[in-house]
């Protein structure tokens, strides 16, 4: 089990972070059986970005009822973090051994069709795909920020607070045109 220090610890990217999300969500929908779709988000979803190695997934509910899924993915053996979610969203988390032993951090964010947060995560997401020099920018601040904030979660999450704004308003703004 990680250790708060271990937490916040910077991984470099892992080559099989794709293998393991397509993996998870194949199992997922099968566990889930309600129509909704999964997407791999975060820095595992970004080629050669390195971070923290959480698989993070937006599981998202084609239906207004929340409850349901978060359900059948307590069942499938995440754990409800109520305090964890946001407005519109309900955070699960579970650990999975990989096939070589190694365990994994896999973060479910439960979500409506409707949630702000999506369009968002996404365009953040596929702009340091396609930006290479902001991809490189932000890793260096993820590393800084993890090994300076010391395991402290909230301390970490501040000081890529900026980088963060920067990098989304420039991907959103290349939505726009």
């Amino acid at each position: 089990m990680n250790t708060t220090s271990e937490k916040y610890a910077f991984k470099p990217y892992d080559l099989r972070y794709p293998q393991l999300f397509q993996q998870e969500k194949a199992r997922l929908l099968a566990c889930l059986g309600l129509d909704c779709s999964i997407e791999h988000i975060g820095s595992t979803a970004v080629p050669g970005l390195g971070g923290k190695g959480v698989i993070d997934m937006f599981v998202i509910a084609h239906s207004t009822e929340l409850a349901p899924y978060s359900d059948r993915l307590c069942e499938a053996g995440y754990e409800l973090r109520p305090r964890a979610g946001g407005v519109g969203r309900l955070f699960h988390k579970a650990t999975f051994p990989d096939s070589d032993g190694i365990e994994r951090i896999y973060h479910a964010h439960l979500i409506g069709l409707s949630c702000d947060d999506y369009e968002k995560d996404i365009a953040f997401r596929d702009w340091l795909v396609a930006c290479g020099e902001d991809r490189c920018w932000y890793e260096a601040v993820k590393r800084q920020a993890a090994e300076t904030a010391q395991g402290d979660g909230e301390r970490y999450k501040r000081q890529k607070t900026a980088a963060m704004e920067t990098i989304l308003t420039s991907a959103l703004s290349s939505r726009d045109v």
